[in-house]
């Protein structure tokens, strides 16, 4: 029977602290699961109205407009990656004129990959943590094969013991020195 009134002073108690939570009004702004208790925040968190509302203001855009939206939406859909990277751009302390924002992480690694990665036999290998979402150690096999090579042998994975940290062996100081086959 003590449990029982613990649990229910802890339970008042924290009621209590969610009645004086200053953040607590940003609560409804979002969709919440009936009898769920949500704590991934980290990848794809619950939906907040506020986006659901863009999304479908969009897509009637898109219903009346259809390609006209890139000039005629509001705001112009063409320039919707700068005006999101302006209003993200405090984020990492830069000027709203220095920050785009476009794609997904993995289309953007994508071509990043594809603009930059000029293998050669000597030299094709691409080092990745293996904690990488599939879909970015998808895309980088992808883009080692399109030139190719095999990702089985070009495509390396870091080790991470503790989730943080990257541990490479092999690794040397000094000078780059050129290594003969």
């Amino acid at each position: 029977m003590e449990l029982n009134s613990s649990l229910a002073s802890e339970r008042l108690f924290a009621e209590d602290l969610d009645r004086k939570d200053d953040l607590a009004p940003f609560r409804e702004r979002f969709s919440l699961i009936p009898g769920a208790v949500y704590m991934d925040g980290n990848s794809l968190g619950l939906c907040p109205r506020d986006a659901e509302n863009a999304v479908a203001g969009t897509m009637g855009e898109w219903k009346r407009l259809g390609i006209r939206g890139w000039m005629e939406g509001n705001p112009p859909w063409f320039e919707m990656a700068e005006r999101v990277g302006g209003d993200a751009a405090s984020l990492v302390g830069a000027d709203p004129d220095e920050v785009v924002l476009a794609g997904t992480t993995t289309v953007n690694l994508h071509a990043l990959v594809s603009t930059f990665y000029e293998p050669t036999p000597e030299r094709s290998v691409i080092l990745a943590d293996e904690l990488n979402f599939p879909s970015d150690l998808y895309a980088l096999g992808s883009q080692v094969a399109l030139r190719g090579f095999d990702p089985g042998k070009s495509l390396k994975l870091a080790v991470s013991d503790d989730a943080r940290t990257l541990r490479l062996v092999r690794l040397r100081q000094g000078p780059p020195v050129r290594h003969e086959p």
